[in-house]
């Protein structure tokens, strides 16, 4: 058996879907893997020859017998070309995946972990019985709208951000120009911003959910949960029909991603994990 290197216009049809969302990238390079001239696997990698650094982009063979071959070829060629780390983000629920990952462990990959958390849902059907139930207020904490931000505050804000004081996963200005005011929330005490829920438009019928963040002294008062239901609600009341609340966990906050976990995953109608593992060489 043969490692090669591919032209994606040479890959055959049984392959050619994994190409797709590749072909007008930079820096892809197709692996093929031949066994008596026939293609039995094709792996899509994206390399950074400046940070001797690749990105697995895709990885299938015929049969999962031949997999650590493949991959033992693969890492030698790599070796070879100077590159130090490789990276490979996939999809959980694909159904390559159990096979994938015993190959990676057998050609000595760490991992996986969890990197990314999905949960999709139709909105007009979100009525778990926390969303339901009535809650107190606490006194003093009111939420304003993201047009309620003035020059200062953003300053203030932005100035946070980068001395570290907000973590850099819940920048509340990430995408700032596909941020939705429908139910974009601001969390006030006596006037001051101690948090946010930051939500983007990403499609005309689809809202995401994109970070929630509440300053540590203000944890207790249960106020996060407060702001979600407002913000769902908010979508509701506009017939805003999907919504889609991902997590990175590696980079996000512990609270958003407890409330995602054990208050939206078990009730949303898909959820999917993105996975990693990684080599050094």
């Amino acid at each position: 058996m043969t490692l090669c290197t591919l032209l994606p216009q040479g890959i055959p049809e049984n392959f050619q879907s994994l190409t797709l969302p590749y072909l007008n990238l930079p820096n892809i390079i197709y692996y093929g893997y031949t066994s008596h001239e026939k293609l039995i696997g094709l792996c899509i990698a994206e390399i950074n020859l400046l940070r001797h650094f690749i990105s697995l982009k895709e990885f299938r063979i015929q049969n999962s017998t031949d997999g650590k071959a493949f991959m033992d070829s693969l890492k030698k060629e790599w070796k070879q070309q100077g590159f130090t780390f490789i990276d490979y983000q996939y999809l959980l629920e694909e159904p390559f995946t159990p096979d994938l990952e015993s190959i990676l462990k057998e050609t000595q990959w760490e991992g996986p972990r969890l990197l990314r958390l999905s949960c999709y849902f139709e909105a007009l059907r979100f009525r778990p019985a926390w969303f339901l139930k009535k809650y107190r207020f606490p006194e003093n904490y009111y939420f304003s709208d993201w047009s309620s931000l003035n020059p200062e505050e953003r300053h203030t804000l932005k100035r946070q951000v980068e001395i570290g004081v907000v973590p850099s996963s819940v920048d509340p200005f990430i995408d700032e120009e596909s941020i939705d005011p429908l139910n974009t929330l601001l969390l006030r005490h006596h006037g001051k911003i101690i948090g946010w829920m930051i939500t983007h438009r990403i499609d005309p019928e689809t809202i995401k959910y994109s970070s929630l963040y509440v300053e540590r002294e203000h944890h207790h008062k249960g106020i996060a949960i407060l702001m979600l239901i407002e913000s769902i609600k908010r979508q509701i009341a506009k017939a805003v029909p999907y919504a889609l609340f991902e997590v990175n966990v590696v980079l996000t906050t512990h609270s958003w991603y407890k409330m995602v976990k054990n208050r939206l995953a078990p009730y949303s109608q898909k959820v999917t994990h993105i996975h990693e593992m990684w080599l050094t060489l």
